[in-house]
């Protein structure tokens, strides 16, 4: 019976998992979400068409370049659920399961931090949040971006 349930709710895992696939590859609209660097929708306006055109482009490389990490991770989630659900589960294969998932968030900030460096490198501190908005900040939200926090910028709560 608990080989049913597991394969069930590993289905259904799966299943979510890959309808969420496209909204997970689409992003937030850069980093700080809509509205361009930081969140902010005079940012975009003071780049030069070219330079706009080079934002997007790397957005939309760091975009593909993480999807796999994510969905990844969606899915050790979706694994560890079902695991901790699971009355005789095998006490190793859930912490074998937190630790992979704790090496793929790892892996989700390297990528963030050498996303961040190369929009900094290319536009300057104004790519990360220059107004104050909601961009990468401390905010109250779930993750970066998103939530009413302020980005690191000129002025906020």
């Amino acid at each position: 019976m608990n080989a049913r349930i597991f394969k069930m709710a590993l289905m259904t895992a799966l299943l979510v998992l890959a309808a969420s696939l496209p909204a997970m590859a689409r992003g937030h609209g850069g980093p700080g979400g809509p509205g361009g660097p930081g969140g902010c929708p005079g940012v975009m306006d003071q780049l030069t068409p070219e330079q706009q055109a080079a934002y997007q482009k790397l957005v939309q490389e760091h975009v593909a370049k993480i999807a796999p990490i994510r969905a990844a991770l969606q899915v050790k989630k979706a694994e560890l659920n079902v695991a901790t659900l699971d009355p005789k589960a095998d006490q190793a294969k859930i912490a074998g399961l937190a630790k992979e998932i704790g090496t793929i968030k790892g892996q989700m900030a390297e990528e963030g931090a050498t996303f961040r460096v190369k929009l900094i490198k290319e536009f300057g501190p104004l790519a990360m949040g220059g107004c104050g908005g909601p961009g990468m900040g401390g905010g109250r939200g779930p993750g970066m971006g998103r939530g009413p926090g302020n980005g690191p910028g000129c002025g906020g709560m």
